[in-house]
């Protein structure tokens, strides 16, 4: 290659370089906007999840929660707070059920208890040993996941190979292909982000019970609505096809 070929090469990869860079940037800049914005809305709910997933979609932020469930968890009042900011709203909402963190991780806000979060037993922190969806829906890749966290944990099972199926409504705001991301050794927790943050249009809400063990699974905490499989909601931020 001639040196002014070795020259242009070397600039146009400069330029892909920057332009990478400052699109980071415009993307967490867009997110940080948003959550020190000043905040005039009030949520209706009184759970904190419900709270938490009615700030996130009138406000559009991607969100993950992972939510303890407790008997006696309290009905919530939202506290007033004249000039407020988004996070400070969010912080509010969380001040009533101690133990909260709120994290920025990979454009997701990502909260969680503290106390139960890098718990072995929740079973967002299960690795999986590789994950890779291109040009695939919601409902593609959360099957997808289900079927490696499936494999990971009964591989025996899986080693004459596999069948079924999985269906969704038509005209899901969903059902656009525009997830596509690879990697290894990624745990639940990072491939359900990755999920959310490429849709675009999305939250996630994890439940747990940690005074129950699921029956199916009895290595890992009970989620909500005690089913024999594991369960996450991916819920949109905008409820219409866009």
């Amino acid at each position: 290659m001639s040196y002014v070929k070795k020259a242009t090469a070397v600039k146009l990869l400069h330029v892909i370089g920057m332009v990478l860079i400052i699109k980071g940037l415009i993307y967490g800049q867009s997110l940080d906007s948003k959550l020190l914005q000043k905040a005039s809305f009030v949520p209706t709910s009184t759970s904190a999840v419900d709270q938490l997933i009615e700030v996130a979609q009138h406000y559009d932020i991607p969100m993950g929660i992972e939510w303890i469930d407790r008997p006696d968890a309290r009905v919530l009042t939202l506290p007033q707070s004249k000039g407020a900011t988004v996070q400070g709203l969010i912080t509010a909402i969380l001040r009533q059920s101690p133990g909260y963190q709120l994290k920025l991780t990979h454009g997701i806000v990502h909260i969680a208890n503290r106390a139960f979060v890098d718990d072995p037993k929740n079973f967002l922190n299960l690795r999986i040993r590789e994950f890779k969806v291109k040009e695939a829906n919601v409902f593609d890749a959360n099957a997808s996941l289900r079927l490696n966290i499936k494999m990971t944990l009964h591989p025996a099972r899986y080693a004459g190979g596999w069948n079924g199926g999985y269906g969704f409504a038509p005209g899901s705001v969903f059902d656009v292909r525009n997830i596509t991301f690879s990697g290894r050794d990624l745990t639940v927790r990072q491939i359900i982000n990755k999920i959310a943050a490429a849709n675009s249009n999305a939250l996630w809400v994890v439940r747990l019970d940690p005074s129950r063990m699921m029956r199916a699974e009895p290595a890992f905490f009970a989620q909500e609505y005690e089913s024999e499989d594991f369960r996450w909601r991916i819920i949109p931020l905008v409820k219409t096809s866009q």
